[in-house]
């Protein structure tokens, strides 16, 4: 069968899937089926969203039996034999019309909303399987689109990479968005005056990163940051991971990479989709301080990670 995988990446978002797009075609090459895969550019920009969901919309893709698309807002993409793997919808879509005194009086946003939710409807309920990384995530699109979707978390994505000079450390991954709460980060490293904290940022906006270093300075060495993926080697080296992003649907690579490896991992209590992946014991609610011991004695998570073959097999029409 001749497979076409399709991804979309926001220039200031995450890696996870321009790698999964990779994984997936390799696979299903493995599998004696002819695939490809590309990526398109996605600018998180919501006024310009409805155009841009429309340029997605007119590209025509017929020279394949099937076409999976991976991450948003690649699952607009046209073709009658079409599944979707999503990662996220756009996050905190209605949210961005919301203000202190209510949701704006603004007829703009609310077309702009409205176009939009309009094109998500069209394009999920056209595929023939919608998948989503998370149950929350699931739940979201069934009770905003009435359109089935499967929970499917995707095997951890490795990286190969030099580990840091020292052990020890506890690891971070961001992208420095604001649901991210990186400043939660340098809290973290402020209550925690005996522990190094490593903050891997693999791709983000300028102006985040240099307000972010200048946040970083007052706390000296206790905070390294590093432009790029975190490793195998770094993971294994760590003394443990932090996530500390908000209410998330999106299931970061970091999280699957702690599965893998039995890493221990702590997150806020307010994470989302994240507390279904670790044990209550990993659970921060205030006292950041708290979370090199929380470290120390965490459980191993207890779900289970698909192999790259079986995530590529489920995702086959």
């Amino acid at each position: 069968m001749k497979i076409l995988v399709a991804g979309s990446i926001q220039g200031d978002g995450g890696y996870e899937e321009a790698a999964l797009c990779g994984l997936i075609a390799a696979e299903l090459r493995a599998a004696g089926h002819t695939a490809d895969h590309f990526m398109l550019p996605y600018e998180r920009n919501m006024l310009a969203l409805p155009e841009q969901l429309t340029a997605y919309s007119l590209l025509q893709i017929n020279d394949c039996d099937q076409l999976i698309t991976v991450g948003y807002p690649a699952c607009v993409l046209n073709h009658p034999n079409k599944v979707c793997y999503l990662l996220q919808l756009e996050p905190m879509l209605a949210e961005y019309w919301d203000s202190q005194y209510g949701v704006l009086a603004n007829r703009q946003y609310s077309d702009i909303l409205q176009a939009v939710m309009h094109v998500n409807d069209q394009a999920l309920r056209t595929a023939k399987k919608v998948y989503a990384v998370s149950q929350l995530l699931c739940e979201d699109i069934q009770k905003t689109y009435s359109v089935p979707c499967t929970p499917a978390l995707y095997p951890a994505l490795e990286c190969e990479g030099g580990a840091e000079d020292e052990d020890g450390f506890i690891l971070c991954e961001t992208g420095l968005l604001p649901w991210q709460r990186p400043e939660l980060i340098l809290d973290a490293a402020a209550a925690c005056r005996d522990v190094r904290m490593c903050i891997f940022v693999p791709n983000t906006n300028e102006v985040y990163w240099d307000y972010f270093q200048e946040l970083a300075r007052g706390l000296g060495e206790r905070v390294r940051l590093l432009r790029r993926r975190a490793g195998k080697a770094d993971i294994q080296a760590s003394r443990g991971i932090f996530l500390p992003d908000y209410q998330l649907r999106r299931i970061p690579n970091l999280a699957a990479c702690a599965i893998r490896w039995g890493k221990p991992a702590a997150v806020m209590a307010d994470s989302g989709a994240l507390l279904s992946l670790f044990p209550e014991s990993c659970h921060i609610k205030q006292q950041l301080s708290r979370l090199p011991r929380i470290l120390a004695r965490a459980a191993a998570p207890a779900c289970a990670l698909p192999t790259g073959e079986e995530f590529a097999k489920e995702l086959l029409a």
